[in-house]
């Protein structure tokens, strides 16, 4: 079956599939595809940005965001009408960047944050021990986790293991294609938690999800998760 976050969207949400062309980013060097995580909103002018990861927007600052994504085999074929914005932020530590929605080109579907779920964050939640969490990336769709506290292998983030309640695929809750995703928390008026950024270290047998906290990535790009109104 089509997965169906890999198709045009006449207008962007969470979740759905983008892609940059080459990397001039030298701690990133190969092509790969991601999630547009949510809109997010520039502090200093209000504009609608849309977020990701900084090994996703592997360009740099200036280069183009399409979607969907492009790849060796259709870069040719992807012209004006798949630019969806401009890079205009990142950050390599936190892997974490923003670009300027195109909104000539795309609608923003502001009523509904996320593909697939109703209405939008109200917050941006500190993380806890044990707080129920969900995201929905390009790969795998909705998954659900638990969180369980600092990331082994990075002490600025968080560790995110499967919820068994709510098990997903093969009890995958991060696969390739997920990176920039966001983590919300797992209830009906849903906050901000994190932005999804990685799996397990490939020495590690667990399965988990890594992601920095909503209120860092804020600090970082000068952003905001919740449009001011």
């Amino acid at each position: 079956m089509p997965n169906p976050r890999e198709v045009y969207f006449e207008s962007l949400t969470g979740g759905i599939e983008i892609r940059t062309q080459f990397s001039i980013i030298p701690k990133f060097k190969s092509i790969s595809v991601g999630t547009l995580g949510m809109l997010v909103y520039d502090n200093a002018t209000g504009a609608p940005l849309g977020i990701s990861n900084a090994h996703i927007l592997r360009t740099g600052v200036g280069g183009l965001v399409y979607q969907p994504g492009i790849t060796r085999r259709t870069k040719r074929r992807r012209g004006s009408k798949y630019v969806i914005g401009k890079i205009v932020r990142v950050n390599t530590r936190y892997d974490c960047g923003v670009f300027k929605i195109n909104q000539e080109k795309r609608a923003v579907l502001e009523a509904h944050s996320f593909f697939g779920l109703e209405g939008k964050p109200n917050r941006v939640v500190p993380w806890e021990e044990g707080m129920k969490v969900k995201k929905i990336g390009k790969n795998t769709g909705w998954t659900y986790g638990i969180v369980k506290g600092v990331n082994p292998q990075n002490e600025k983030a968080i560790r995110i293991v499967p919820n068994p309640d709510k098990p997903a695929d093969n009890n995958e809750i991060s696969v390739g294609g997920d990176s920039g995703a966001i983590w919300l928390t797992d209830e009906a008026q849903f906050g901000v938690v994190g932005l999804h950024y990685a799996g397990e270290h490939p020495d590690i047998n667990d399965e988990y999800a890594s992601a920095f906290p909503a209120d860092l990535i804020e600090r970082v790009l000068k952003i905001s998760f919740i449009k001011n109104e």
